[in-house]
């Protein structure tokens, strides 16, 4: 199973656990039962509580920062598809998010390219004919590149690391 193949199921089941421990408490506490709490008590109460929070937010984040990443992939191969001006239309309307989120995501995947995907292989070949196709494109031969291949095969991996070693700033990828 691949890192990023993390289980909806996994991230439910932390809520349960992980705040089991870090409870000192162990029962949810009603309005009556606080108000017999002295300060003092109340205070350490909250400071339990907010600590086994913290715990599971963290964790949380760890949990999903796969899930970002993927989702940052598949925005960043989207918007590159998309005519300019289009995505954040398509991010408002198709995907309810707002396109300030959705440039978080990005980043969140950028950020992880940057500090090194798992390591790119199998694809090498590709790569080359897409760096070929790139050079006979810049010495005036039109050129067009089109990767087909089953779900889950690399496209997106492939597009990024094509994007990520070509040095030409001006270039336009759709």
């Amino acid at each position: 199973m691949d890192e990023t193949d993390v289980k909806e199921t996994e991230l439910k089941d932390l809520f349960k656990t992980v705040a089991k421990p870090l409870d000192a408490v162990g029962v949810q506490r009603s309005e009556r039962q606080l108000a017999k709490l002295t300060l003092d008590e109340r205070a350490t109460f909250v400071r339990e509580q907010i600590l086994a929070l913290n715990h599971i937010v963290d964790e949380a984040k760890r949990r999903g920062a796969p899930y970002a990443i993927n989702v940052g992939r598949a925005l960043l191969v989207t918007k590159a598809e998309l005519r300019h001006g289009e995505f954040g239309t398509w991010i408002e309307k198709k995907c309810n998010l707002a396109l300030s989120t959705a440039k978080l995501y990005m980043l969140h995947f950028d950020i992880a390219a940057r500090r090194g995907l798992t390591k790119f292989v199998g694809r090498e070949r590709e790569l080359q004919q897409m760096h070929h196709a790139l050079e006979l494109a810049m010495s005036g031969r039109g050129q067009l590149i089109a990767v087909v291949a089953e779900a889950g095969t690399g496209k997106s991996r492939l597009y990024h690391e094509f994007k990520a070693t070509t040095t030409l700033s001006k270039l336009e990828f759709w």
